[in-house]
């Protein structure tokens, strides 16, 4: 994966152009602010945002309105009353930001106080692997089978011709976990193979 190239630094407070120096705390020489230089490293994963709508406050007269408009948005009922009791709560945690405001203004609506709060999550980047076919061992037949069996783009004369040139790489890029079957499966059906 590569990283970006910084070809341009500039100062966060007047645009200035900033010299990258080796040090992680410059100082813009126009206007003085003082910079920290973040290195990047690579992503960890995708940032995933999800809405959660909270209800903050409920009082005894509205919560059976409260609890009724819960239940319209697919609570059940004994749920729904418990969440209300428990109040402050989250009640809905939603990926669409229009959707959690409806129910935030519906619950508003009905005399609750609610409030809506975003949540980032870091998703985790699926690891790639690479699988190697060192030998194909004594049933050639076994092994194919297994390799068409993960690759399945690969036709019966491909899957023969790739066999036949071992050793070699049957998949470049495979999710970790689907490497690692067809890594066991090809060891056995008898082939010499490796997960990188």
């Amino acid at each position: 994966m590569r990283l970006p190239v910084v070809h341009d630094l500039r100062c966060s407070s007047c645009n200035a152009p900033v010299d990258l120096a080796a040090s992680r705390l410059q100082t813009c020489r126009f206007c003085g602010a003082a910079l920290v230089v973040k290195e990047m490293g690579p992503p960890k994963g995708t940032e995933r945002v999800a809405h959660a709508v909270v209800l903050t406050q409920c009082g005894p007269s509205n919560a059976p309105r409260v609890a009724k408009l819960l239940v319209a948005q697919g609570v059940k009922a004994e749920q729904a009353e418990q969440l209300v009791r428990s109040a402050p709560c989250e009640v809905a945690v939603l990926e669409e930001r229009d959707q959690a405001w409806t129910i935030q203004r519906a619950l508003e609506a009905a005399g609750a106080q609610a409030r809506l709060e975003e949540r980032v999550q870091i998703v985790p980047a699926q690891v790639t692997v690479r699988v190697v076919l060192d030998d194909a061992g004594p049933d050639t037949v076994a092994v194919m089978r297994a390799v068409r069996t993960f690759v399945e783009h690969l036709g019966m004369s491909e899957c023969k011709a790739l066999v036949a040139s071992a050793p070699c790489t049957v998949v470049d890029a495979i999710e970790e976990p689907k490497g690692r079957a067809l890594c066991a499966a090809l060891l056995s059906a008898g082939a010499r193979a490796r997960v990188l």
